[in-house]
């Protein structure tokens, strides 16, 4: 591939791969698939207390036939020098340095220099099980498909409590899988059913492996946040048959800092473009889905409701001119029934607020908010109302 990075530590122009058409990537071959090349592409920014737990996990898969993409997003910690220096140490890291330009922008430089048959994400605060990879790429050669799924591994407590611990797993000391489900095979159509239920099957990158020509044409919208609810249906939609395996073999850490999504006003309205885009893409597609496409674009517009009052110093022409156009949407598609009922007063009064875009109804709008949490103080720890700042 033309202007490719050599193993170890290259670094690309950013300039070289702003506004470039979306790589074309190779077909799988049908050989032996323990030779396939995976490209794992790793966003990194400020990460540097967890950086190299994150690329030692993969560098030391089961599978190793890798290429590893480590994209340096404008680190000020030092993560970008960690990175030249791991590159040294494995001629299967690559290295690209670009200033600060965000998560979706990091991504593109990423895809932009992989040559793998398979492609894989990671968020570097995150790492792997020892066979994850080996795992992912038995499950697409098994039952055919172009996408496979693995469950991950949360804090216990932190995510459904219903699962629990499972036996005989292979869970760090601390963790449980986050879904315990059996294993799914699914075609693209049931598979978009059940991301939008946004249950099972998430916008998560990471838990997944991607046939790479499946993102041929694909990218990731710059300087915007939630870019996985913008790409991945569209890359499922690709797909013949999805797999969704049993076993968890990612390991989830949240944490505060690193290229992490942060609770702010720009974040929240980037999250409803991203909802608002994908129901109109879908719904020609998916009548059926029509209906709970439009409540996940409204669900989305809850936050920014409350958060934008407290936050109007922050608001630009953009976001305003965003917020009316969201305002818009909701006149023309209303919630169904379901989603309204299943809100309490509180809820079902700040739903009938976004029909209107003003700041009024966005004042009112904060102030349930902030009645409902010192009503709820369970709830607060969560719920701050961010700065507005990246």
């Amino acid at each position: 591939m033309a202007n490719t990075p050599t193993p170890s530590s290259a670094t690309v122009s950013p300039d070289a791969t702003q506004d470039a058409a979306p790589p074309k990537h190779p077909q799988p071959s049908d050989s032996d698939s323990s030779k396939a090349l995976i490209s794992v592409i790793i966003p990194v920014y400020n990460v540097a207390p967890y950086l190299r737990r994150c690329v030692e996990s993969v560098l030391r898969q089961t599978h190793r036939r890798l290429q590893v993409i480590l994209v340096d997003d404008g680190s000020t910690d030092g993560s970008g020098i960690l990175c030249d220096d791991i590159a040294t140490q494995d001629d299967r890291v690559e290295v690209i340095h670009q200033p600060n330009s965000g998560v979706s922008a990091a991504r593109n430089a990423g895809m932009s220099v992989a040559r793998g048959e398979y492609i894989g994400f990671v968020d570097s605060d995150d790492y792997l099980m020892p066979d994850m990879y080996s795992y992912l790429l038995s499950g697409i050669n098994k039952y055919h498909s172009q996408i496979s799924v693995c469950d991950f591994f949360v804090r216990q407590g932190s995510w459904n409590p219903s699962v629990g611990p499972v036996a005989g797993s292979e869970a760090p000391a601390g963790y449980w899988p986050a879904h315990g489900n059996g294993l799914m095979v699914l075609n693209s159509s049931d598979a978009i059913a059940l991301l939008i239920a946004d249950s099972i099957l998430q916008n998560y990158l990471w838990d997944k492996l991607y046939q790479a020509s499946l993102w041929d044409d694909i990218s990731f919208p710059d300087g915007r946040v939630f870019e996985d609810v913008s790409t991945i249906y569209k890359v499922i939609c690709r797909a013949e048959r999805i797999a969704m395996l049993p076993e968890a073999k990612y390991v989830y850490e949240p944490l505060a800092s690193g290229i992490v999504r942060k609770r702010s006003i720009r974040n929240e309205i980037d999250g409803v473009t991203a909802y608002e885009q994908r129901a109109r893409d879908l719904a020609p597609s998916f009548p059926s889905l029509k209906t709970e496409l439009v409540d996940g674009v409204i669900k989305s517009m809850i936050t920014v409701w409350q958060l934008s009052w407290d936050n109007r110093n922050c608001i630009t022409p953009d976001m305003k001119e965003r917020i009316r156009l969201f305002s818009q949407f909701v006149r023309n598609n209303p919630p169904s029934k379901q989603l309204h009922d299943s809100f309490g007063i509180a809820g079902q009064a700040t739903l009938a607020l976004l029909k209107h875009p003003g700041a009024w109804s966005r004042a009112l709008s904060s102030a349930i908010y902030h009645a409902y949490l010192r009503r709820h103080p369970e709830w607060a720890a969560g719920a701050s109302a961010g700065t507005g700042q990246e």
